[in-house]
């Protein structure tokens, strides 16, 4: 469990364990990361690290819950007109956000990303009309998150040169020979 409250301070500690587990993540397993490992890293105390967080998996929740629950929505706002816009404005989102993925895709749990992603979209702006059914929608909920994931990996290996547009232009120039 997490306690994070809306504070210049606590956000700024939370920032320093962010880098901190990142850091440990360059040279250790997630699972083999300790409490102390990441306050050693973060500069902070175990105490801080507690007063926050209750184990390292809390962190990745809390950044999960972040990245998709907090933010997806206000960022992919009812004012998108078209799938374009919309597939865009979802690229671009998680590219601005690379930072915080690669986190997670570095601890290999990237299930705790896929279980948020999962409860975001279910009332997701991809079927707004309602147009497909739920068993439609968890497909396309599944391959959307697994296209994003992929996406994101060979973004951070080509040194995270290219705009979301770019990417998009590519799938689009491919797209009726896959």
């Amino acid at each position: 469990m997490y306690r994070v409250k809306d504070d210049k301070r606590v956000q700024t500690s939370v920032q320093r364990i962010f880098d901190g587990l990142d850091a440990c993540l360059d040279s250790k397993n997630f699972n083999d990361i300790s409490v102390s490992d990441i306050s050693t890293a973060a500069g902070i105390s175990r105490a801080t690290f507690y007063r926050l967080f209750d184990s390292p998996s809390d962190i990745l929740a809390y950044i999960c819950d972040q990245l998709v629950i907090g933010n997806v929505r206000n960022y992919l706002d009812s004012s998108i007109s078209s799938i374009h816009e919309f597939r865009i404005r979802l690229v671009d989102y998680w590219l601005d956000r690379y930072d915080l993925v690669n986190i997670i895709l570095k601890s290999q749990r990237d299930d705790l990303l896929f279980n948020a992603v999962w409860k975001f979209s279910g009332d997701s702006t991809i079927n707004r009309s309602g147009y497909l059914t739920p068993a439609e929608m968890d497909y396309v909920k599944a391959v959307t998150f697994a296209l994003m994931r992929s996406i994101l990996m060979v973004y951070g290996q080509h040194g995270r040169k290219e705009r979301a547009d770019d990417i998009l232009a590519l799938f689009y120039k491919v797209g009726d020979k896959l």
